[in-house]
């Protein structure tokens, strides 16, 4: 029926009537022959012009860049109590505008400066410039922000005991959901939009100060080693189906291992119908 259809948010739809396209939802009775969705990204922002490389010498041990507005940054690692978020412009690599050159601290509320893990994935929200990093001081682990465009810190939450660079470890995002793994190998999830702890999750012997991760679909995959690997389903909370919380054995390699119940999807086909 006509108006009826849901569909996900940042979705399109296009219908097939008498083997042509539209976007135009058909009228009840229009001979309906196949229907297709688009998925758009949730979030997008313009990022400035590159024409040259950019120098980032003297920014510290960066562990990727993150392009925000006209700016690069990088978060270093390995930073205690320190500075490690350095700036440069995209446009000509000076240090940015405003920014200190030896770098902004993540300020927790509690007066404290973060230090920053080995590998010091961040989560950032483009619609805002808030950015998410979990760092360790010595009163615990936390999820701490620094908000890009005023360079103020905007919030701290306390995530667990962790109080060096090797008792936490930062994983990817998926959609808002950003993971943090602690070291008593709870995998915490937090909400970049609605800035709050969104569940942990318990898996057994999946820590290691150099753990790494990917994310697939909503699946997040992640190794404390080369030769075990786990599964979060981050839809359902827990493990991914088929999968147990202590991991599975990757075979000396967990990077190209991939079991069959991972999947990933962001545009495709409908299932074909027609307009009553």
């Amino acid at each position: 029926m006509a108006g009826s259809v849901k569909k996900p948010a940042n979705t399109s739809l296009q219908w097939q009537v008498n083997g042509n396209w539209t976007e135009t939802e058909p009228a009840n009775g229009a001979p309906v022959t196949a229907v297709k969705w688009f998925y758009s990204t949730k979030f997008k922002t313009a990022t400035g012009t590159i024409d040259k490389s950019v120098n980032f010498a003297g920014t510290g041990d960066g562990y990727r860049i993150i392009p925000y507005g006209s700016n690069l940054y990088v978060v270093n690692h390995h930073w205690d109590g320190g500075t490690p978020v350095k700036c440069r412009k995209a446009g000509d690599g000076q240090n940015c505008t405003n920014w200190p050159s030896n770098g902004q601290a993540l300020t927790l509320a509690n007066g404290g400066a973060g230090g920053t893990p080995n590998n010091p994935m961040e989560a950032l929200n483009y619609k805002n410039g808030e950015m998410f990093v979990g760092v360790t001081h010595g009163t615990g682990s936390y999820i701490t922000c620094l908000n890009l465009n005023t360079r103020q810190a905007c919030g701290s939450w306390r995530i667990g005991e962790g109080t060096n660079y090797t008792q936490l470890t930062n994983f990817n995002t998926i959609g808002n959901k950003y993971y943090v793994l602690n070291n008593n190998s709870q995998l915490v999830c937090f909400d970049i939009e609605k800035r709050e702890v969104c569940g942990s999750t318990s898996y057994p012997g999946s820590f290691n100060g150099w753990g790494t991760s990917t994310a697939l679909g909503t699946q997040l995959y992640f190794s404390p080693n080369s030769s075990q690997l786990f599964c979060h389903d981050s839809a359902t909370g827990r493990a991914c189906a088929g999968w147990p919380s202590g991991g599975v054995n990757a075979g000396g390699g967990a990077g190209p291992t991939l079991p069959s119940t991972a999947t990933a999807h962001r545009e495709g086909p409908a299932p074909a119908q027609a307009n009553a």
